[in-house]
């Protein structure tokens, strides 16, 4: 049983999992993006496609993200 505090360790951690796996796929869907984009530059076709506005949403996603980690985090930390 311990301090009571036992259950919420496991539901922590798995939060804390799940937001660096999100933080993860956002920098590979930005690296994607951008990998994306130089191949339609490549080929002059970069205005066919309009991503700018779905990049600017990802990114600032990430910002929350990044956001929510830092105050998990010491959470996280004093937890365990």
């Amino acid at each position: 049983m311990g301090d009571g505090n036992d259950e919420l360790r496991p539901h922590v951690q798995k939060d804390t999992v799940r937001v660096e796996d999100l933080l993860h796929n956002c920098h590979a869907l930005l690296n994607e993006l951008e990998a994306f984009r130089t191949f339609l530059v490549q080929r002059r076709k970069e205005h066919t496609v309009e991503i700018r506005q779905f990049r600017i949403s990802v990114q600032a996603e990430l910002k929350s993200l990044e956001k929510v980690s830092t105050l998990i985090s010491p959470f996280f930390a004093r937890r365990i």
